[in-house]
């Protein structure tokens, strides 16, 4: 699932697919209007966007499988 967003359709959907004993593999993103994608040229702010998605994740009791990094080489928007 890519999730660019914390919102709370999102935490419905995770809570669903975590009680259907569904393997959910969450890779993290930025919202759109800030590019999406993590790359070289972002490292502080990803670190920072997935202690983010640790805390929501935490708070609102999401269960994820796996963890996966989308990191582009260059992404210039």
């Amino acid at each position: 699932m890519m999730v660019s967003n914390f919102s709370p359709q999102r935490v419905d959907v995770v809570k669903r697919l975590n009680e259907a004993a569904v393997s959910v593999v969450r890779i993290p993103l930025f919202p759109a209007a800030e590019g999406y994608y993590f790359t070289v040229d972002n490292v502080p702010r990803a670190a920072s966007r997935y202690e983010l998605w640790r805390e929501w994740s935490a708070r609102n009791g999401l269960v994820w499988d796996w963890v996966g990094l989308d990191i582009e080489p260059e992404a210039r928007f």
